[in-house]
């Protein structure tokens, strides 16, 4: 069995991977141990941004599609609701450029395994020049309303795009985790 930690927003985030099996746990940093609701182990993501990034930060539209796969509900164990891949589509605001730090506020609406449907909040903070960002959010409407959510989306920016007069106009990406708290 092998395992690897990290931390998001103040969790320290611990997986257990055994062959054909993943558990997972997330510790709050002074607090009991807290299973999470939901685990998704990868994912990827395309974003579209109107108008297109540059090096000067202005106001930007996106909207996202992507999919989550190797998703776990450990809390609820062997929950059909999320077992499997999970697809998503939003849409959002921001602010930024390719070379300043930015913030985005997004809500995507997650269809998992079984069908059932989650509405996500998320706001976005982009490190300029990083390619992993952090999004935290909560879940606003349909299974699990009420759960915190956090993302940790790997960029993969466009530098030659972001030089053009267009600017970048799509930003595809990884999320290599995603859990729901």
């Amino acid at each position: 069995m092998k395992s690897r930690t990290m931390t998001i927003a103040g969790l320290t985030v611990l997986t257990l991977t055994a062959p054909n099996m993943a558990t997972a746990f997330a510790t709050p940093a002074l607090a009991d141990t807290v299973t999470p609701i939901v685990w998704c182990d990868d994912g990827y993501y395309l974003r579209t941004f109107s108008s297109g990034l540059t090096s000067t930060p202005h106001d930007f539209t996106e909207t996202i599609i992507g999919a989550l796969s190797d998703c776990t509900s450990p809390a609820i164990s062997g929950d059909p609701t999320v077992n499997g891949v999970a697809t998503f589509r939003g849409s959002g605001t921001g602010t930024g450029s390719c070379t300043d730090d930015g913030t985005m506020s997004e809500a995507w609406e997650v269809e998992w395994a079984n069908g059932r449907t989650s509405t996500i909040t998320f706001s976005t903070a982009v490190k300029a020049g990083k390619a992993s960002i952090l999004s935290t959010g909560t879940v606003t409407a349909g299974e699990f309303m009420g759960t915190k959510i956090i993302g940790t989306p790997i960029a993969a920016d466009d530098n030659v795009a972001c030089g053009t007069q267009q600017g970048m106009t799509d930003e595809l990406g990884r999320i290599p985790t995603l859990v729901a708290l």
